[in-house]
């Protein structure tokens, strides 16, 4: 049986096992491994002997290239250095090597893992406020200046977002389903790219985040965190924000939480309600293509119910140059 058709508490176990193996070579005693994220990416909290806390991410669906690896871990250590922003921090083995490859006998290939250190609080989730947004908005001004700046150490890259699906295998438009449903799809497709390719003439690509979510952020004692850097890619910086008013716009508060979000960024470069819409617009198709591709059992059952959702959400967007809010 394949990893993709283990029921999901059969993929975590086998996952985990796993995790006991990589952490053998950190120079930690462990007590406790639980998996606290089984997505795109299986991530386990490891708490050791001596009350220490860890956070494994065990990249599962991500194929990212080694150097965009190197890209993203670089990238953590630079924003830990010279910014005032919490991150993770990547932890060292004991040869001092930050990633582990590994040949997992539970995917059945070779794959990699990263040990970081723990971020304390709670995810902002769907009950993000204002505040709350405001302080994403500066977190990501922050993160902005300092990619403007940074020199991508040799041997890095960050992939590429100049494209919708950043690198990622397009499975969508050979997937069987209606024929009025694909064509939406490839019609969204070709409004998206043209819009953003254009954008990319218009401003300078520099490293994103490229997933910052509500579930990407953490909060404690009225600071904000930001962690899961496992999407970074180059980028123009207006896709931070298409990618968050993506998820906001589920909510019945979006509207003033957009704003919220600018106001914590401050000045923007001029861009046009178009080419925001078509960023967020762009990240439906990103994420109804990677449940398409991915092996997490929880996932997979959601992929078709999806494409439905998808059609309905691009077809709005298509009809009105607006993506709809909840």
């Amino acid at each position: 049986m394949t990893f993709a058709e283990l029921s999901t508490r059969a993929q975590i176990l086998r996952l985990r096992s796993d995790a006991l193996r990589i952490l053998e070579q950190y120079p930690i005693q462990v007590a406790r491994v639980r998996c606290i994220n089984h997505g795109f990416n299986t991530t386990f909290r490891v708490d050791t002997t001596n009350g220490q806390k860890f956070a494994l991410r065990i990249n599962v669906n991500s194929r990212r290239p080694m150097a965009a690896l190197q890209a993203e871990i670089a990238w953590l250590e630079a924003l830990a250095t010279d910014t005032d922003l919490i991150v993770p921090r990547p932890i060292p083995r004991k040869d001092g090597a930050l990633i582990s490859s590994f040949f997992s006998n539970t995917l059945n290939r070779d794959t990699v893992a990263v040990l970081f250190s723990w971020l304390s609080g709670k995810d902002l989730g769907l009950s993000a406020s204002e505040l709350q947004l405001q302080a994403t908005g500066n977190a990501l001004r922050t993160l902005h200046q300092h990619a403007a700046t940074w020199q991508i150490p040799k041997g890095c890259q960050f992939q590429d977002a100049k494209d919708v699906f950043i690198d990622s295998k397009v499975v969508i438009f050979d997937t069987p389903m209606p024929a009025t449903r694909l064509e939406v799809m490839k019609a969204a497709y070709q409004k998206v790219e043209t819009i953003q390719t254009k954008l990319f003439t218009r401003f300078i690509a520099v490293p994103l985040h490229a997933d910052l979510h509500f579930w990407n952020l953490k909060w404690s004692r009225r600071k904000l965190s930001v962690f899961d850097f496992d999407d970074s890619a180059t980028g123009v910086p207006l896709q931070d924000f298409g990618i968050s008013f993506f998820y906001l716009r589920r909510l019945k508060k979006s509207a003033a939480l957009e704003n919220a979000l600018l106001e914590g960024y401050g000045h923007l470069p001029n861009y046009s309600q178009a080419e925001l819409e078509a960023i967020v617009a762009g990240r439906q198709l990103l994420l109804a293509n990677d449940l398409l591709i991915n092996e997490t059992a929880s996932l997979q059952a959601q992929a078709q119910k999806y494409l439905e959702i998808t059609e309905q959400r691009l077809r709005a967007y298509l009809e009105t140059d607006i993506f709809p809010r909840a």
